[in-house]
C-alpha cells in the first residue's frame, strides 16, 4: 500500500469507529452499484484528491469524503435532507475527534433533495500536517479517533 493510501486507510478506520452504524470504505461506487441495505444504513467513502501543500515532514493532503444514503420512496424529500444533515454531523464529529493529525472540513455540499429518495453529501477535507517519511505501518496507526 502507498503511504497516501495508508493515510486514507487510517482515516477510514477512524471514521468507522466514530460512526459504527455506517458503512465506511475507500471505494466509491455509484448508487446503482451499491447494496440497498448499505445505502439505507448510510455509506461514507474516502477519495484521494491530491496534495495542497508538499513539504517534507509537513504534507497536507486533499481528501474527498462522500456520503451516500437512501430513504423510502414514500418518505418526503425533506427526509433525505435530514439524513444528509445527520451524515454531516457525524462527519464534523469525526473531524473534531481525530488525533494524530488535523482534519479540516474546507467545504461540503448536499443533494438539495434533487435526487430523492437518494441523498448524498460531498466534503473537501484538508488533512495534515502529515509526515510522509514515516514508515507505512506507522502512518496507518497514526490517525485515531477519540469521542
Amino acid at each position: 500500500m502507498s503511504k497516501l493510501g495508508a493515510v486514507r486507510t487510517g482515516l477510514r478506520d477512524a471514521l468507522a469507529e466514530a460512526a459504527p452504524s455506517r458503512i465506511v470504505t475507500r471505494d466509491f461506487q455509484p448508487f446503482a452499484q451499491r447494496d440497498e441495505a448499505d445505502l439505507r444504513a448510510g455509506v461514507f467513502a474516502f477519495l484521494g484528491r491530491g496534495q495542497e501543500q508538499v513539504e517534507e515532514y509537513s504534507d497536507h493532503l486533499k481528501i474527498a469524503l462522500v456520503g451516500q444514503c437512501l430513504v423510502a420512496e414514500s418518505d418526503a424529500p425533506s427526509a433525505v435532507e435530514e439524513l444528509e444533515d445527520t451524515l454531516s454531523e457525524e462527519m464534523r464529529s469525526f473531524a473534531r475527534g481525530v488525533y494524530g493529525t488535523y482534519v479540516g472540513i474546507q467545504a461540503w455540499q448536499q443533494s438539495g433533495q434533487l435526487e430523492h429518495p437518494y441523498g448524498w453529501i460531498a466534503a473537501e477535507l484538508d488533512v495534515g500536517p502529515i509526515d510522509l517519511t514515516l514508515p507505512e505501518g506507522e502512518l496507518e496507526t497514526l490517525i485515531t479517533y477519540r469521542s
